[in-house]
């Protein structure tokens, strides 16, 4: 956890794990300041706090339960950067670069996966699959697939795909917002996200084996925003007692609350609270077309502006688009001309990758 979140999460708080039934809960996690640095985003984090994560993965089973991270108040509030001063700029373009080069490493095995076979060389997009029917490994059904699929994995990588498959993502109370002090915040909360695996009727289930077709239902529930505008624009992180009930005795009895110049008062809605429902369906089949398939249902969605919201917001944005220039002037624009996929920009390993390709069409089809 550390390794993925510790660049921008401090886990100084209190934590209370137990490697025996899998269970590990956070409390009081603080984001970083200059967390978004890393990513290019020139946006101080001016407080921020997750009051609770909680991580179940039950092994004593062989993992044939859920995985379930259930995370409770995240409270962030953000600012455009004004000044750069305390910024390392060798350690941070070293730190922006390695993420560009792990995002095309990635992006370039992706690509080498579904091309290339290790015994025929280059297949093209759908060779692979075509491969497998002509070797007589024709498709029974989504669940015998799923346990040859498991077959051909590793130990390490069958718990992971099934891990990943029964995951479940639970998101309560988040309230996240972008402000200039007494002139404008952009705001967003949400009462509660929930992700699962579901049947294909959309019904909750946990999954024995990883199938081919995959299907998600996400929620979010009471979904906002808000552009507040005016002298009185303000935030504070607070620190309040909770009820006797709230958290297990053994756990600190407070979390931190943002205060901000609402009140108990109605936000000025830019997005009126609704509640979405989402399907996905994924299928893992490099023929599938579409591989991935999406539905909503909502309620009615009204998006209201006023004059002086839509005044704030622009004041918003361009404090961002200055702190941008500003950002990658220090760093070096060099390194957000193009993006990481812009065909226009390959390096070697592009071009290796290339010849590589070529090489294997003229195999495949020569003249």
């Amino acid at each position: 956890m550390n390794s993925v979140l510790g660049p921008y999460c401090d886990f100084k708080g209190d934590i209370n794990l137990d490697l025996w039934t899998g269970k590990a809960v956070l409390r009081h996690v603080k984001l970083k300041e200059h967390a978004l640095d890393e990513m290019g985003i020139p946006i101080e984090i001016v407080s921020g706090y997750i009051d609770r994560i909680e991580l179940i993965c039950d092994w004593r089973g062989g993992f044939n339960k859920p995985v379930e991270v259930d995370i409770s108040h995240v409270y962030v509030v953000a600012t455009p950067r004004s000044h750069f001063d305390d910024v390392d700029i060798n350690k941070l373009r070293k730190a922006i670069v390695n993420a560009q080069e792990a995002a095309k490493t990635a992006h370039i095995k992706g690509w080498e996966d579904a091309l290339f076979d290790g015994a025929d060389g280059f297949v093209g997009r759908h060779g692979k699959s075509i491969l497998r029917e002509q070797n007589g490994n024709k498709e029974e059904s989504s669940e015998s697939e799923g346990v040859e699929q498991l077959k051909k994995l590793t130990t390490v990588e069958a718990i992971v795909a099934k891990v990943m498959a029964n995951l479940r993502i639970r998101i309560r109370q988040m309230h996240v917002r972008l402000e200039i002090e007494g002139v404008a915040a952009l705001g967003l909360r949400l009462r509660e996200l929930s992700l699962e695996s579901t049947d294909e009727k959309f019904t909750p289930i946990l999954l024995e084996t990883v199938p081919r077709v995959l299907f998600k239902a996400l929620s979010l529930d009471h979904l906002f925003m808000y552009v507040n505008t005016g002298s009185s624009v303000k935030s504070d992180m607070l620190k309040v007692d909770l009820e006797p009930d709230e958290a297990p005795s053994t756990e600190p009895q407070y979390r931190h609350v943002l205060r901000t110049e609402m009140g108990d008062h109605r936000p000025d809605y830019i997005l009126n609270p609704i509640t979405i429902n989402i399907h996905l369906i994924m299928n893992s089949d490099l023929r599938a077309s579409p591989r991935t398939q999406v539905s909503m249902t909502s309620e009615r969605i009204q998006f209201i502006f006023d004059q002086d919201q839509h005044h704030g917001l622009s004041v918003l944005l361009a404090a961002v688009g200055r702190a941008k220039e500003r950002f990658q002037e220090l760093v070096g624009p060099e390194l957000f001309l193009e993006p990481v996929s812009d065909l226009t920009s390959l390096d070697r390993s592009y071009t290796a990758l290339y010849q590589k390709t070529m090489l294997g069409i003229c195999n495949t089809h020569p003249i």
